[in-house]
């Protein structure tokens, strides 16, 4: 029988058990950046997940704990269930801070905003300003024919949703045809 009212199998259950981890696990390898540093759990939530799960609720899906204040413990008025890329835009010394038309936003946020990865604004911006980064090849810029080809997430390296679909579904297409050819040939 189960100690706990919810399953322990559950996204919750897991948020509560890897936040004990790092404040109180010396082995937990992020217990460097949470117990080393004096971030503690509260005393309701610490050995008591039905506590936690009555503050928090369930983890909606894509979710995990994110403390709002990131120099304070684990407890009711200082937790959240956020996103990784707000989670990492809160991290300290992690992210890059870009101005652009009178906005500050980190690079995450920008990304984002205009419609492509994180990993091709950080492209753009080896070559070139940052306005070039955030201004060239954005959706909204760009003509709605120019998206879902092969071409457009080749050669101007767009990694909108539409583009990165479109990849991936000729990567599988290849895929199996490639896979054709080889029972054809036996």
């Amino acid at each position: 029988m189960r100690k706990w009212l919810n399953p322990s199998g559950t996204p919750t259950y897991f948020s509560w058990r890897n936040m004990r981890a790092r404040c109180y696990n010396p082995n937990d390898i992020n217990y460097k950046n949470y117990g080393a540093k004096g971030i503690t759990v509260c005393d309701q939530w610490r050995d008591n997940y039905d506590a936690f799960f009555a503050d928090m609720g369930e983890c909606p899906e894509g979710l995990t704990i994110e403390r709002i204040d990131g120099k304070g413990n684990y407890d009711p008025f200082n937790c959240k269930w956020a996103d990784y890329t707000e989670q990492l835009n809160n991290r300290p010394g992690f992210n890059r801070w870009i101005e652009h038309d009178g906005r500050k936003q980190t690079l995450a946020q920008w990304a984002k905003e205009i419609g492509i990865s994180l990993e091709t604004l950080m492209y753009r911006l080896k070559r070139g300003t940052i306005a070039q980064a955030i201004e060239k090849g954005t959706v909204k810029n760009w003509a709605p024919g120019q998206h879902g080809t092969i071409g457009t997430y080749v050669s101007r390296k767009c990694r909108c949703d539409l583009c990165c679909q479109t990849m991936r579904e000729y990567k599988k297409a290849a895929y199996w045809r490639k896979k054709e050819l080889q029972n054809v040939g036996r």
